[in-house]
């Protein structure tokens, strides 16, 4: 499998209600540069289906995190520091109640994660105190970051 010099990491998921007319769509994207730096975006989506089977937006939330990351000290996963937060909502029924905004101190301090590499050349993250503990992204193992002896890891 081909390197990549920025890790990119995702989980998609697609819920609809038992009627069919409500669908929930949630997906977390987790980005990992070279540099240390890093962004979690969760993007959920809530349409409707009319009896005419247009689909209509009824709302687009999106998530940001952005922040620093490092190796932790046990070698074996990353600790990931927030630095911001930014929330966008859009509802396409009712544009007027289009927002977004910076979130001050609505992230946790250090969030450790969990980091399993995986026999397809593929990685799988998760950020629990972030994205929950279920939500395990997978991507493509960047260029930069090797997996030594004992599972430990290094960014080079």
């Amino acid at each position: 499998m081909e390197s990549v010099e920025q890790g990119t990491f995702s989980n998609n998921m697609y819920v609809s209600h038992p009627d069919g007319d409500v669908g929930y769509n949630s997906g977390w994207t987790l980005v990992l540069r070279k540099d240390s730096t890093f962004t979690i975006t969760n993007n959920v989506q809530e349409s409707f289906t009319d009896s005419k089977q247009k689909t209509i937006l009824l709302q687009n939330e999106t998530t940001t995190y952005s922040g620093i990351f490092k190796v932790s000290k046990d070698g074996k996963s990353f600790d990931f520091r927030a630095t911001s937060k930014v929330k966008k909502e859009e509802y396409e029924a009712r544009p007027e109640n289009n927002s977004e905004s910076e979130v001050p101190n609505d992230y946790p301090g250090v969030s450790s994660s969990k980091v399993k590499f995986l026999a397809d050349g593929q990685v799988e993250i998760t950020v629990p105190q972030i994205t929950g503990d279920s939500m395990l992204m997978r991507g493509a193992v960047p260029s930069w970051l090797k997996h030594g002896e004992e599972g430990h890891l290094t960014i080079a």
